[in-house]
């Protein structure tokens, strides 16, 4: 009966190691969602997140969802961008973070742009002889005649 009473003891005191450990837990994650203009969802888009406290920057694909997740960050302030061919950059900043949170910053919505072509188109002159005024050609045999 003494050893069962002993073992009673530890149980509440494992309970507590481990709720205080979970407790513990400062990283956090950022999630949203990639979407056009109409509503649909763009897969494979690049998303970057900058933390604004120290410069680490991420970079992640959008799935086939358009979802994203950022997981193990530390608490502070950052900034979300995506850019892709055919859309207007977007920037959210001071997105704030803290420990333990699961932070959605929602849907993000790329209006249409334009796309830009640029053409290059180089020349090259022929070369004039500015050193002398003299003439010459050659005439043929029957501009003789």
């Amino acid at each position: 009966m003494k050893g069962v009473l002993q073992m009673n003891r530890c149980i509440p005191a494992v309970l507590f190691c481990a709720a205080a450990g979970y407790a513990q837990t400062i990283s956090g994650s950022i999630t949203g969602t990639v979407l056009d203009s109409s509503g649909n969802v763009i897969p494979g888009v690049p998303v970057k997140l900058l933390s604004e406290r120290t410069g680490e920057e991420r970079t992640m694909a959008a799935n086939e969802s358009g979802d994203f997740l950022f997981p193990a960050l530390l608490p502070g302030a950052y900034t979300i961008s995506v850019e892709q061919t055919g859309f207007k950059p977007f920037k959210k900043t001071n997105n704030q973070l803290s420990a333990a949170e699961r932070l959605s910053v929602g849907n993000i919505t790329l209006q249409v742009g334009s796309v830009n072509e640029s053409i290059t188109v180089e020349a090259q002159g022929v070369t004039v002889q500015t050193s002398s005024s003299e003439n010459s050609a050659l005439i043929s045999s029957r501009q003789l005649e």
